[in-house]
């Protein structure tokens, strides 16, 4: 039997112990053979030694795992540690938690990295000194990081979850830093051309939050170092809230700066952002919720409705609808009512929510929106996100009206020009 089990201290700076990063080279356990990375060192045990390692995945820390067996097993056999399996007519060992030191290993493992993890959401919440720029308006964030996630919610709706559910917060908000300097969508992960294109994509497809299926982001929720025999994936413990490598930029003059902070300073959410039904004034604040409320309340299933139209028809679809009911006037048959309620009664009774006859409504003037700022329209899908960096694109290459002036001898083809850049010539 062997005695109690030690382990060297780990690091104390504030790093995620992330789950086996394979980026470091490593020692074989049984020879001298040293590998370029972990998972080549499990290949080269497994041909040359015929060893398998079990559970790999759920080994908190596979270094100090390897750093231990390899003195273990200097000084006792394989076969007294390992299980024999016979694969292919030949003998091979499984090193698993089956032996009571393994196990207890492994359990020992866990148990400090959870400390680690502990300790650091502890310093993380009593630290009152902390102070940094937000990465959208650039507000100073102080004194504690509670302040700053709870800011990124409430004003620019990005979701990271509760803060008492998060640990190693400076790491993940560096990490969320990187992700949108690379154009990169936090949850569907998608690379875009702009800034701008990609902040109009965030906020119309609600993807301010994290993606819920990246294992790389589970180090920074300490629920995933609670549980030792449940692998990182398969583990859910970050909150999804309910509603689907290039480098970062250099740095450059400070003009280019102030412009870059310039393209998310708008980009804050307003206090209240309700969807109003299109029959009736029940209000939700989210997409779903809306068309649920459409489809139960009024047997308007309106994705299926307007599935066939496309992004402009379903603006002025939306608008003439906002405009009837203004008006006290059935969307479907006309009929003028003295109030709301005699309106959404006759609505509802002659089940006229429905899609109207589309020469009531596919006309010029229901471009425009009869509520500013009716935030029914932001969530239609125009289908075309790419077509907003072809705007932008096209405008910075638009001639100015001074220079059109300067040259008026030529103004004749600079127009034509102009129009095929705009591809409407």
């Amino acid at each position: 039997m062997f005695g109690p089990l030690s382990f060297s201290d780990a690091s104390k700076e504030d790093s995620p112990p992330l789950s086996n990063e394979d980026t470091e080279s490593a020692l074989c356990i049984l020879c001298p053979e040293q590998c370029p990375s972990q998972n080549e060192l499990l290949t080269h045990i497994f041909v040359s030694h015929k060893m398998v390692i079990a559970d790999v995945p759920l080994i908190a820390d596979l270094k100090l795992y390897l750093d231990y067996w390899r003195v273990k097993l200097q000084q006792v056999g394989v076969s007294d540690v390992c299980t024999g399996i016979q694969m292919n007519g030949e003998l091979y060992h499984l090193l698993s938690d089956v032996l009571p030191e393994d196990r207890m290993l492994r359990q020992g493992l866990h148990i400090k990295r959870m400390e680690r993890a502990l300790g650091q959401q502890e310093t993380e919440r009593l630290d009152s000194s902390y102070s940094v720029q937000c990465m959208f308006c650039r507000h100073e964030m102080s004194p504690t990081r509670s302040v700053y996630i709870q800011h990124l919610a409430e004003h620019h709706n990005v979701q990271l979850g509760p803060v008492e559910t998060l640990v190693y917060i400076d790491k993940l908000l560096d990490l969320v830093q990187r992700q949108i300097d690379n154009l990169k969508c936090l949850f569907c992960e998608r690379t875009y051309k702009s800034r701008d294109v990609l902040k109009e994509h965030m906020r119309k497809k609600g993807h301010k939050r994290l993606n819920p299926h990246n294992e790389m982001y589970d180090q920074f929720y300490i629920d995933s170092y609670r549980e030792m025999d449940r692998s990182w994936k398969n583990n859910k413990r970050r909150p999804v809230p309910s509603s689907s490598s290039t480098e970062p930029p250099s740095a450059g003059s400070e003009d280019e700066s102030a412009a870059e902070d310039s393209d998310w300073s708008d980009w804050t959410e307003p206090d209240s952002c309700d969807l109003v039904c299109l029959f009736c004034d029940v209000r939700a604040s989210a997409w779903k919720r809306i068309l649920d409320h459409l489809q139960a309340e009024h047997g308007f299933d309106f994705l299926t409705a307007v599935k066939h139209l496309d992004f402009y028809r379903q603006v002025k679809l939306v608008n003439y609808l906002r405009r009837e009911i203004y008006w006290n006037s059935c969307p479907v048959c006309k009929t003028k009512f003295q109030t709301k309620l005699a309106l959404y009664a006759h609505i509802k009774q002659e089940n006229h929510a429905v899609l109207p006859e589309e020469t009531y409504w596919n006309c010029p003037e229901y471009f425009f929106p009869t509520y500013e700022n009716d935030a029914f329209l932001c969530q239609l899908d125009d289908g075309e996100e790419d077509i907003v960096e072809e705007i932008l694109e096209e405008t910075k290459s638009k001639p100015s009206q001074d220079k059109i002036q300067e040259d008026k001898s030529s103004s004749t083809s600079q127009t034509k020009q102009m129009l095929k850049q705009l591809r409407i010539s």
